[in-house]
């Protein structure tokens, strides 16, 4: 009963995101299945844990601050974080770009690090924490496309892959065929692919046995990118990449990726 419990308090708590923060207790019970009353006893259980909160005016949940405080816990404690956060701020720094460190986690990237300019505007998708579609943003592809095949393509057929924009790819083999080209140059490089007018390029980060444990990328306006540009900016964002799986474990007498000189 007890798993169950948990089970059930787990649902609930999936149930809100940045597109959805708050609900009402009859659209818990409807989403989850259960009756109303035993919701409600599941909900309360939530809210005198501080997982819920309940505003009075309009009888809505919302998440409460103990999610906060658990996920900057695990933020803060993440390895890739630990080993990958300073390469990236200097990476974010020296090229005046966003940087980024990711993961991948029950099919979306969720993203554990974000450093930007001082100057720039932090956007919905620069909150860590957040999920991305792995299959158009340039971290979720660098992450793809260094993995098993076959966790790829089941991966790829277990997703709704949404067209975000006219430039977003939603062919499965149209994707596969991008990340072997992906796989031969060492990085990714998408533009226009979930938001117009944002670029990013991603590589990602290989643990011990050579498989990714995570990725990094560097996003801005697509002017801050251009012909002469790209290659530079994927070779800085390589070598941290590079730097940062060496720090994860991984080792090689090969070049980590094939940089170009």
């Amino acid at each position: 009963m007890a798993n169950q419990s948990i089970a059930r308090g787990a649902a609930i708590l999936s149930l809100f995101s940045i597109s959805r923060p708050r609900l009402k207790l009859s659209q818990i019970a409807e989403e989850i299945g259960l009756p109303l009353s035993t919701t409600n006893g599941l909900v309360q259980s939530l809210v005198i844990a501080g997982f819920l909160e309940k505003n009075e005016d309009n009888r809505e949940y919302q998440l409460g601050l103990w999610n906060i405080e658990l996920g900057a816990t695990k933020m803060a404690t993440s390895e890739i974080n630990q080993k990958g956060s300073a390469l990236a701020y200097y990476l974010g720094r020296d090229t005046g770009l966003t940087a980024r460190l990711g993961v991948l986690e029950r099919d979306a990237i969720v993203m554990t690090y974000c450093s930007a300019p001082s100057a720039s505007i932090l956007s919905r998708i620069d909150i860590p924490g957040t999920p991305l579609p792995t299959y158009c943003v340039s971290l979720g592809l660098a992450i793809l496309a260094f993995s098993p095949e076959e966790e790829v393509v089941e991966h790829l057929n277990r997703i709704q892959l949404v067209e975000y924009t006219e430039f977003t790819k939603t062919d499965p083999q149209e994707i596969l065929d991008e990340l072997g080209a992906i796989r031969n140059k060492g990085y990714a490089f998408c533009e226009n692919t979930l938001v117009m007018h944002a670029t990013g390029i991603g590589a990602p980060i290989l643990g011990s046995d050579g498989l990714p444990v995570g990725g990094i990328n560097i996003s801005g306006d697509s002017t801050q990118f251009t012909a002469t540009t790209v290659d530079s900016l994927a070779r800085q964002l390589m070598e941290t990449a590079s730097g940062i799986s060496q720090q994860m474990g991984y080792r090689s007498y090969e070049p980590v990726f094939n940089i170009k000189r």
